[in-house]
């Protein structure tokens, strides 16, 4: 028992909070508002997480949200227990310090890789609809944890007030570190579900982070989207009078100039890196 200004509050195994097994979406509203009457009433809140075989973005989202309206009254939130999805996928959003639980994916810095190391440097902030499309960040950072070295880097600046938020929204951000030697494509893949639903810069590692305001996804990814898309029938027949008077130009430029000029030579923008 452990005593405050506010009453008697108790952290007996009997006053846990039992969160389903599927601790998604679809129950954060309902969880955000009983969780939240426990702040209100000025009651420390221990949660038990053991059976959970499944959690989300929104689910952990709430559960920030929770643990910081506690921090602004003195009171703590404590787990009985956890499963290991549990502490997996809070760790991948980078938010295992915040909600209590040991970090497993990722340190803090990322963004900021050593020397000339190989992989992706990833700025991903989603708009609020994004969850609500299905798209969920906790699959998405899984599969890139698959692929080589994820670091992660949670930006909570945007997450509002309990009062004001919608538990179905997505309001955290995060910056990315992928080392190893990823194929863009294969980055590019997991992040065309949620185009148009976020803004995204990808970067090599070893390039300066700029400070300007990431692209949108759609312009970020655009050149290798559409690199491979086939001319409509206008288009082509477009380019290829284009193509044939570019030609007869630099037939008549090379018989002005004569023998031994040295003229210009045409460079394909598609080859340069």
């Amino acid at each position: 028992m452990a005593e405050s200004g506010q009453g008697t509050r108790s952290l007996e195994p009997q006053g846990a909070v039992v969160l389903p097994e599927e601790f998604t979406i679809a129950v954060s509203t309902e969880y955000l508002w009983l969780l939240m009457d426990r702040v209100e009433r000025g009651e420390d809140i221990l949660l038990d997480g053991g059976s959970v075989t499944r959690i989300d973005t929104a689910a952990i989202q709430l559960l920030f949200v929770v643990q910081r309206a506690l921090a602004e009254q003195g009171l703590g939130l404590q787990w009985q227990e956890a499963s290991q999805v549990v502490k997996v996928c809070v760790a991948l959003l980078g938010l295992d310090r915040d909600v209590g639980q040991q970090a497993t994916v990722g340190e803090d810095g990322a963004g900021q890789p050593a020397g000339n190391a190989e992989g992706w440097r990833i700025d991903f902030r989603p708009y609020p609809n994004l969850l609500k499309t299905g798209n969920d960040p906790v699959r998405m950072f899984r599969e890139l944890a698959g692929m080589g070295e994820l670091k992660v880097k949670v930006d909570t600046t945007k997450v509002p007030h309990p009062v004001d938020l919608d538990a179905e929204e997505c309001f955290l951000g995060w910056s990315l570190t992928l080392a190893g030697p990823v194929p863009l494509e294969q980055i590019n893949e997991i992040f065309e579900w949620v185009n148009g639903d976020c803004d995204l810069s990808i970067e090599p590692l070893g390039v300066p982070t700029q400070p300007s305001r990431p692209e949108p996804y759609s312009e970020a990814v655009s050149p290798a989207m559409t690199a491979a898309q086939p001319l409509s029938r206008a288009g082509e027949a477009h380019a290829n009078h284009d193509d044939r008077r570019g030609t007869e130009d630099r037939r008549c430029a090379d018989r002005r100039a004569g023998p031994g000029s040295g003229g210009s030579k045409r460079v394909d923008i598609n080859k340069i890196d």
